[in-house]
């Protein structure tokens, strides 16, 4: 893991980490990872963590603020997408999974048709 696509989360942790004036022991200590784990998630050599844990992590440096700008950027690292469906809907399950067996086959032209239908909602 380590060409720009896939570090975008270590980078973007490592500069809001500087830009806030947290040390790597502080975070050490209020996440409770070791020293080496921060660096090579920094560096990207070890995969972004749960979302609960970035936003744990964005709390921790005074930025939560920043927790879905670093959630983004960790699904883009990570270069998959956990989709939590518990509790969720049939229809909703049912959905998820039509998307899923169909992602492979779908082009920039329709996924750009996906998101617009989305975003569209979300401005209702």
């Amino acid at each position: 893991m380590s060409n720009s696509r896939e570090n975008l989360f270590g980078e973007a942790l490592r500069e809001l980490r500087q830009t806030s004036k947290t040390r790597l022991n502080t975070l050490r200590d209020v996440m409770g990872w070791s020293k080496s784990y921060l660096m090579d998630l920094e560096k990207g050599r070890s995969a972004p963590p749960k979302p609960e844990l970035i936003k744990k992590l964005c709390d921790a440096m005074n930025r939560p603020d920043k927790t879905q700008e670093m959630l983004k950027l960790a699904a883009v690292s990570r270069s998959k997408i956990e989709l939590i469906i518990k509790g969720a809907s049939l229809q909703k399950t049912q959905t998820a999974a039509v998307l899923m067996r169909s992602w492979g086959d779908l082009d920039d032209e329709k996924l750009k048709l996906i998101e617009n239908i989305i975003k569209g909602m979300e401005n209702e």
